[in-house]
């Protein structure tokens, strides 16, 4: 199977941040992650994304893995950054969505008091 991840290519998208960009790169590979995990009929399932109460779960499990692998920062820049941009109709959506800017953080303070060993993944950033 191979998976592949759109890249927006406006010239807005280089406005953002370095770290910004690299936790969005993050989420989205905390996507395909979950993906690869399952059979490929699970993969009928991402037809669930319609469903408003299943992209918000969904969204949110990718932004906590970020989170979680250390791109809080960088997650919560391009979080502010996607918010200044937005018309307020997908501001509303994305807010509800995604993770806010304050429970990135709160996530993150968890996350910090754990061992090390917990946060090790695949796609860990660069020190």
């Amino acid at each position: 199977m191979r998976y592949f991840i759109e890249v927006n290519s406006r010239s807005a998208i280089l406005t953002a941040s370095d770290a910004g960009v690299r936790a969005i790169v993050a989420h989205e590979l905390a996507h395909v992650t979950d993906y690869a995990r399952g059979k490929r009929l699970h993969l009928f399932g991402l037809l669930r994304l319609t469903n408003k109460n299943f992209r918000e779960g969904f969204e949110n499990r990718a932004d906590t893995e970020a989170v979680k692998r250390g791109y809080a920062t960088g997650l919560k820049e391009y979080r502010l950054w996607l918010y200044e941009r937005v018309p307020a109709k997908t501001l509303a959506e994305k807010r509800k969505d995604y993770l806010s800017p304050d429970e990135i953080d709160a996530l993150a303070r968890a996350y910090d008091s754990e061992p090390s060993s917990a946060r090790r993944g695949l796609f860990a950033p660069s020190k």
